[in-house]
């Protein structure tokens, strides 16, 4: 793919998280309240332990695949339920990170809208991150909605984030 593109583009490799496939292999489809798994957390948490540590290692050996065969840079979802400053917490400040704006908030008003996004921004620090929704655009979504957020991407810097209110 590298020699395809002749360097007129990145190649960005992609992973589901562990929880992610996770989610999916015992929820058996996409699941918006997630029932099954978080009770496994609370009634096997032996065996989600075990497909959560064998699914990260899975993935680990996926990332690398991918790198060796020409990934220049890999993405690896932060979904709107993980907290932004726990994230940057975690990962730390060399990792650049992607999202994760909740996709709902993108039904309530413009005011909501710039919280969320101020959140977000605040939270993942002055450096090495990309305002995103923190899983794709819902079905019915605003247009208008989406490029209020977007407009606020390009209009706030970190600065504007750390002035006295």
């Amino acid at each position: 793919l590298r020699q395809e593109v002749a360097g007129q583009a990145a190649v960005i490799g992609f992973v589901g998280s562990p929880w992610t496939l996770a989610t999916y292999m015992v929820e058996g489809a996409s699941s918006s309240l997630y029932k099954t798994i978080k009770t496994m957390c609370f009634t096997a948490p032996d065996v989600l332990d075990a497909l959560l540590s064998h699914l990260a290692d899975q993935v680990a050996s996926y990332i690398k695949y991918q790198i060796d065969n020409g990934a220049q840079c890999m993405q690896i979802g932060i979904d709107w339920t993980v907290d932004m400053a726990d994230a940057r917490a975690r990962l730390g400040n060399d990792v650049s990170l992607q999202g994760n704006v909740d996709p709902t908030v993108l039904f309530a008003d413009k005011a909501a809208i710039e919280v969320a996004v101020r959140d977000t921004l605040r939270k993942a620090g002055h450096k090495r991150h990309i305002l995103n929704l923190g899983h794709g655009v819902l079905v019915g979504t605003p247009e208008e909605s989406v490029a209020h957020m977007f407009d606020l991407s390009k209009k706030i810097s970190y600065a504007d984030l750390l002035a006295p209110a």
